[in-house]
């Protein structure tokens, strides 16, 4: 997560569900020069992740979501109408949680607003569970 001006606000997660063997440059494109702060996330929970440990979690009362992204390997199974869909899905489904856990979605950056990026990373391995979400 970025906060205004590119500040470290807070928090970054990176999942890659592809083959452990294969180079992470999903998650290092995404996230950048961020990506060494990444660290394993606790057993359960996502993996890896950073959480900033000066970050003021308070102050934030809105999201700033930009789209979701889909950052895929170059030999990726995945098309481009499979990934569309399932970055649709996935922004469908947060901007329908983000506001049950108490945040405001805004269009805007503001005083109280933390801005939200998030990638879908090289899902090869859910895409059989991902034809589940077509209808």
């Amino acid at each position: 997560m970025r906060c205004r001006g590119g500040r470290d606000c807070g928090l970054a997660i990176g999942h890659r569900m592809f083959n452990r063997r294969r180079k992470s440059a999903p998650v290092t494109g995404f996230l950048g020069l961020d990506s060494s702060k990444l660290a394993p996330g606790p057993k359960g929970g996502a993996a890896p992740v950073w959480v900033n440990p000066n970050a003021q979690w308070a102050s934030y009362t809105k999201i700033l979501l930009d789209p979701v992204q889909f950052w895929a390997a170059a030999d990726s199974n995945v098309s481009t109408s499979d990934q569309q869909v399932l970055t649709e899905y996935f922004c469908n489904s947060l901007k329908t949680n983000i506001p049950q856990q108490g945040f405001t979605l805004v269009d805007q950056a503001g005083p109280g607003v933390i801005r939200l990026q998030v990638a879908l990373m090289d899902a090869t391995t859910a895409v059989a569970a991902a034809q589940d979400l077509r209808w």
